[in-house]
C-alpha cells in the first residue's frame, strides 16, 4: 500500500531478492515436513481440520519469513498475528469508515466517549502491530548471531544490507517486508485450503480423478513430493481451478496500484500509482486521483474464457491429451495481482498450497459428515466475508506502524 517512491522500491527489492522463483527450492523440505504434520493432525482429530489448516499455513509462512519453527498449537507469535488480522478485518468495518467520512469530527472525540471505541481499537492495533513487527524479527537476529539461522526473508535480507545506505532505514524495511509476508499470506492461504475442502465435498468426481492420478503415478507406499509434481498435472489443474473458483480477494488488493480492466476484452494497462491527470482509456473517463482496482471476480467468471463458471472443473486447465495447459493467458492467476504490484510471495504460496492439496488427497477421502440417523449432512457453498478499509483513519494509523 506504499506510494511509489524510494521506500516502495526498497521494499520491492527486498521481496524480490528473498522470494525469487529459484529461492523456493530452499523451503521445499519445510513444506514437506509441514504437510506430514498436517496429515498426522487431521488423522488424530479430523473435526479440528480448520485449526490444522491454519497451523499448517502459519508454520510455512513463519518459516519463509523468519526461519521460525512454530512449535505448539497456540504459538504466541501466531496468536498475536491472528488477533491483529481479526481486528483489521472485523472491527474496522466499512460501516465505521462511512460514519467517519460523513462525520469526521468523531475522530476528535476522547477515547472514553460513547461511540469512540474505534480509537481504543486503533491504539491496541498499533500495539499488536509493533509486536508483530519486532518480536519474530529479533528472534531471527539472535539466531543469526549464534550461527543457527535457517534461510528466511529476514536472514537473506540482513546478509545483503547495503553499507552505503542508512542501516536503520534498511532494517525497518526488512521488518516491514517480513511482517507483510506473514500477515498477507496467513489469512489468504488458509481461506484457499478451506475452499479446497469445500470443493472436494461438492465435487467428489474431481476428488476421485485426482486420487486416481496420485495412485497411478506414486502408488500407495509413499507420500508425494515435489519431485513428482511434473507427473501430476491434474493436481496442478485442481490448484489453478481453486484459485479461479474461489478468489480470496474478489476485487483485488484495495491498495494504491490502479490497474485498468475492460471485462469484455480482458485488457490490462498499468497506470502510475494514482491518476495524476484526467484521462480516457478505451472510452472510459478516469478522473484525476481515481483509484482503479481489478475485478478478480469478474475475470474469474469471464464467459469468453470459462463455461459453467460456477462449477469446479480442473479440466479447464488441461489439454485433450491430459497435459497441463501451457498458456500464461489461461493459467495466470489474477488473484496474485498484476504489474509492479504483483504478489511477490506467489511462488511460495503456490508451492505449499500444492503440497497440502496433494498430501491430503494421497491420504484421505473427504466426505460429508453424517447425522445421528446416518444421513449425510448437506453442505452448501456459502462464504463469510471480511473487510479491510484503508480509508478508515484507524487503519491508516495502524498501517503506518
Amino acid at each position: 500500500m506504499l506510494r511509489y517512491g524510494d521506500e516502495w522500491r526498497l521494499h520491492r527489492k527486498l521481496f524480490h531478492q528473498a522470494l525469487r522463483p529459484e529461492s523456493d527450492l530452499r523451503y521445499r523440505e519445510v513444506y514437506f515436513t509441514g504437510a506430514q504434520r498436517l496429515l498426522v493432525n487431521i488423522l488424530e482429530a479430523p473435526a479440528d481440520f480448520d485449526a490444522h489448516l491454519k497451523d499448517f499455513v502459519a508454520s510455512n509462512v513463519m518459516a519463509v519469513a523468519y526461519g521460525y519453527e512454530v512449535g505448539m498449537r497456540d504459538d504466541p507469535i501466531v496468536r498475536t498475528v491472528r488477533e491483529l488480522v481479526d481486528l483489521l478485518t472485523k472491527a474496522l468495518s466499512p460501516e465505521r469508515t462511512a460514519a467517519l467520512a460523513a462525520f469526521p469530527f468523531l475522530q476528535h472525540f476522547p477515547d472514553w466517549f460513547p461511540g469512540a471505541g474505534f480509537k481504543r481499537q486503533a491504539a491496541y492495533s498499533r500495539q499488536l502491530a509493533a509486536q508483530v513487527l519486532n518480536e519474530p524479527f529479533n528472534l531471527t537476529k539472535k539466531d543469526i548471531a549464534s550461527g543457527n539461522a535457517p534461510p528466511s526473508i529476514v536472514a537473506d535480507c540482513l546478509s545483503q544490507i547495503d553499507e552505503t545506505v542508512d542501516y536503520d532505514t534498511q532494517e525497518f524495511a526488512i521488518k516491514a517486508v517480513a511482517a507483510t509476508a506473514f500477515i498477507a499470506g496467513y489469512e489468504t492461504s488458509s481461506s484457499l485450503l478451506h475452499s479446497f475442502i469445500l470443493a472436494m465435498l461438492l465435487y467428489p468426481e474431481v476428488q476421485t480423478k485426482a486420487q486416481a492420478e496420485i495412485d497411478r503415478v506414486i502408488g500407495t507406499e509413499k507420500l508425494p513430493s515435489f519431485d513428482d509434481r511434473l507427473s501430476l498435472p491434474y493436481i496442478d489443474a485442481v490448484l489453478h481451478e481453486l484459485l479461479r473458483w474461489s478468489p480470496v480477494t474478489p476485487l483485488g488488493k484495495a491498495s494504491v496500484w490502479p490497474v485498468y480492466l475492460d471485462t469484455k476484452l480482458l485488457f490490462f494497462q498499468e497506470f502510475h500509482m494514482q491518476q495524476a491527470t484526467d484521462d480516457v482509456c478505451n472510452g472510459y473517463y478516469i478522473p484525476k486521483g481515481a483509484l482503479v482496482i481489478i475485478n478478480v471476480w469478474a475475470m474469474s467468471r469471464n464467459k469468453i474464457k470459462f463455461d459453467d463458471m460456477e462449477d469446479f472443473k480442473p479440466e479447464r486447465f488441461m489439454t485433450e491429451d491430459g497435459k497441463l495447459v501451457n498458456d500464461p493467458a489461461t493459467t495466470s492467476d489474477p488473484i496474485f495481482g498484476l504489474g509492479r504490484r504483483i504478489c511477490p510471495g506467489r511462488f511460495a504460496a503456490e508451492a505449499f498450497l500444492w503440497m497440502a492439496i496433494v498430501s491430503i488427497l494421497s491420504m484421505f477421502r473427504i466426505t460429508k459428515a453424517k447425522d445421528a440417523y446416518g444421513k449425510e449432512i448437506p453442505v452448501e457453498r456459502k462464504f463469510t466475508y471480511r473487510h479491510l478499509c484503508v480509508s478508515d483513519p484507524a487503519v491508516q494509523n495502524l498501517l503506518s506502524f
